[in-house]
């Protein structure tokens, strides 16, 4: 095997007399026929991220257009006496866009529950009731369905 004592810098300067050639420097020891690099004073990494490399704030990202696909919030106020699910599906099939109600406000009166099964009896309720909660979907393919899929769920309460 190859001695590369010679090129291996040591710590302390070498100072190099006939007597000591053949025995290795002071930073290096012969061991098993193979040399091993002893440092007196090591030196340990530092634990943890570098100064300097902690997430950096990024900056906002800013739409200057509106996407034709993007979700848009509308308000709809339906007078007394119209039927609120009627207005709904009129307003989707007027703009052509799928519907998704996520909260309802109000009182209603004069409800009538219709159930989608044909044989299904629609239940009829005399009164002012409150809504507690309104939520469904009404979705038209406006180009090949004539039926559009639709659900709607409603909480009412009696005042």
């Amino acid at each position: 095997m190859a001695d590369y004592r010679e090129y291996i810098p040591s710590l302390q300067p070498h100072i190099s007399d006939h007597s000591s050639e053949h025995n290795p420097p002071p930073s290096v020891q012969a061991c098993g026929g193979s040399s091993e690099i002893l440092q007196e004073n090591t030196t340990r990494k530092p634990r943890g991220r570098p100064p300097g490399s902690k997430n950096k704030p990024k900056t906002p990202i800013v739409i200057t257009r509106d996407n034709d696909s993007a979700i848009k919030p509308a308000v709809l106020q339906i007078p007394a006496g119209f039927d609120v699910i009627e207005n709904i599906i009129n307003f989707a099939r007027i703009y052509h866009v799928n519907v998704s109600i996520i909260s309802a406000t109000g009182s209603v009166s004069d409800v009538i529950l219709r159930y989608p099964s044909p044989q299904g009896t629609p239940y009829c309720f005399a009164g002012t009731f409150k809504i507690l909660s309104l939520s469904g979907s009404f979705f038209a393919d406006h180009s090949t369905t004539l039926t559009p899929c639709s659900s709607f769920k409603i909480i009412l309460s009696g005042e």
